[in-house]
C-alpha cells in the first residue's frame, strides 16, 4: 500500500487539527480574499486537475479489511482528515451524462480550504468490515460526513 501517512498535501504546516480549524475559520469569515494558501492552491490546481479518488492526493479509499487496518496502523493518516462515507456509486449525472460523485467535491473543497485531507468510505462496494475499527476512526477523525446517493 502506498498511501502517504500525513495529511497534507499543499502546505507541510498545515498538518494538525489547530491550522486546519484556523484555515476554515479564514475562509468563513472572508470568502471574498485570496485564501491563506492561494499560491499553492493554483498550483495544485494545475497539477491535479481532473485526479479522482484512487489516485493521489485523494488516494486514500477504504475497499478491504486490509485497507482499514493499514488506517488504523498510520493514525496520523486520519487523525487530521475526514472520512467521507458515500452510500451509492454517485448522486446521479450532470448534462454530460456523466455520472456525479458529491464525496469528490467534499474532497476537493477540503483540500483547497484547508488542506485537509479525506478517506473515502465507499458503502456501495465495500462488504462488512470490523465495526470496533470503524468506529474509532469515525470518532478520532475530524469530522465525517455523509453524502447522498441516487
Amino acid at each position: 500500500m502506498e498511501w502517504r501517512k500525513t495529511t497534507s498535501w499543499i502546505n507541510p504546516n498545515s498538518d494538525n487539527a489547530s491550522t486546519i480549524q484556523s484555515l476554515i475559520g479564514h475562509f468563513l469569515q472572508d470568502r471574498l480574499s485570496p485564501s491563506l494558501l492561494d499560491s499553492a492552491i493554483k498550483q495544485f490546481r494545475q497539477a491535479n486537475s481532473g485526479v479522482t479518488w484512487g489516485q493521489p492526493p485523494y488516494e486514500k479509499v477504504i475497499e478491504s479489511e486490509a485497507d482499514l487496518d493499514w488506517l488504523i496502523n498510520h493514525p496520523s493518516a486520519y487523525k487530521n482528515a475526514v472520512c467521507v462515507i458515500e452510500p451509492a456509486s454517485n448522486v446521479g449525472q450532470n448534462y454530460a451524462r456523466e455520472d456525479v460523485r458529491a464525496s469528490s467535491n467534499i474532497a476537493y473543497l477540503c483540500r483547497v480550504i484547508a488542506d485537509c485531507d479525506s478517506i473515502l468510505f465507499p458503502l456501495w462496494k465495500l462488504g462488512k468490515l470490523d465495526q470496533k475499527k470503524l468506529d474509532h476512526i469515525f470518532e478520532t477523525c475530524l469530522a465525517v460526513f455523509v453524502e447522498g446517493g441516487y
